[in-house]
């Protein structure tokens, strides 16, 4: 009788898992990787150095805000079609 008891309580254990599992899908994000934005190491000792790393940082911050863009924008592509496929079902 006690083997029963085990038997169907781990029967209700198993039935009571596969209810609350989800069924997930896994998407793989493919955006371009773009490299770390961080600041480079500047040795200012004139005028010179400081106008040359002025520009040199502007033009990194273009380019950083043209990386976080196109991330973003490949994230939301991705995010929408996700949702389209999840609409279709």
């Amino acid at each position: 009788m006690k083997k029963i008891k085990i038997g169907v309580i781990s029967l209700c254990l198993v039935a009571l898992l596969n209810c609350s599992q989800n069924n997930r899908t896994l998407y793989r994000l493919n955006c371009v990787q773009v490299p770390r934005c961080e600041p480079p190491r500047l040795t200012i000792k004139t005028n010179g150095d400081l106008v040359r790393s002025i520009q040199q940082q502007k033009q990194i911050i273009k380019l950083c805000e043209l990386a976080q863009r196109s991330l973003q924008q490949c994230i939301n592509d991705f995010n929408n079609t996700i949702e389209g496929k999840k609409n279709d079902n």
